[in-house]
């Protein structure tokens, strides 16, 4: 039996568009993409457990402990996040949020308003990756 094909997707960061300016705070951003999408899901202990996953394979991968330690010291304060919209034909953007870090997105190729109304919301730029 074939696997579904699944869409091509792209890499986006979507973060402060000053540099010297700081990230929201996880709480921020979670009431402001509440505020901005008609169907927003959290769960905190998946951001974790997604959290934990990532850090547990750059240890497999030997990572540097610098960024090991780094992206440690996000778990518990990582949330993941789905963020939709009925009226809008692109599938649901799904990430994780954490303290004073970027937002990781990776939409449908070619597909950006979720994007786009995602960078909005947060007073973000948004750039490919």
């Amino acid at each position: 039996m074939a696997k579904p094909s699944r869409p091509t997707v792209e890499h986006w960061k979507v973060g402060p568009a000053d540099p010297d300016d700081e990230c929201l705070s996880v709480e921020e951003i979670l009431f402001r993409l509440r505020e901005a999408f008609p169907q927003f899901e959290e769960d905190a202990d998946l951001g974790r457990r997604k959290q934990q996953e990532k850090v547990d394979r750059l240890r497999q991968m030997g990572a540097p402990a610098i960024v090991v330690d780094h992206e440690a010291a996000a778990v518990e304060r990582a949330v993941y996040v789905v963020v939709s919209d009925p009226s809008v034909n692109e599938q649901p953007l799904d990430f994780i949020v954490r303290d004073d870090e970027d937002l990781d997105v990776f939409p449908e190729m070619g597909k950006h308003v979720l994007l786009r109304r995602l960078a909005e919301a947060l007073d973000y730029g948004h750039e490919e990756m």
